[in-house]
């Protein structure tokens, strides 16, 4: 697991994206990113997800658990099968202690 105050992890020049198909949720975290000095990406499904971390390596994803193709874990794992460095920070409102467990146990940050 990544430690977020180590150099790097939100550094924003780091190619970041928020990935969530709550169109609310992305107006509000992206706004707030903006405001900070990073500049997400915005992405609202899993394959897209993927795509874009493939095509920014080393980058950190803020993901949303559920998505309408596929949950973060696959999203995890889709990515890391294509032997792409990155991190993540998983978002949810529909989570409990099973799901912060495998998502820690995937090396959430």
């Amino acid at each position: 697991m990544s430690d977020l105050k180590a150099p790097g992890i939100l550094d924003a020049s780091r190619p970041l994206a928020i990935v969530d198909d709550d169109e609310g949720l992305l107006r509000l975290v992206g706004k707030s990113l903006r405001s900070a000095g990073f500049s997400p990406e915005v992405i609202t499904n899993g394959a897209a997800a993927v795509k874009w971390a493939v095509a920014h390596p080393g980058s950190l994803l803020l993901l949303d658990y559920r998505l309408p193709d596929m949950n973060a874990a696959e999203v995890v794992e889709a990515i890391r099968g294509r032997g792409v460095p990155f991190d993540f920070i998983v978002m949810t409102g529909q989570g409990d202690e099973r799901v912060a467990v495998e998502m820690m146990k995937l090396g959430a940050c």
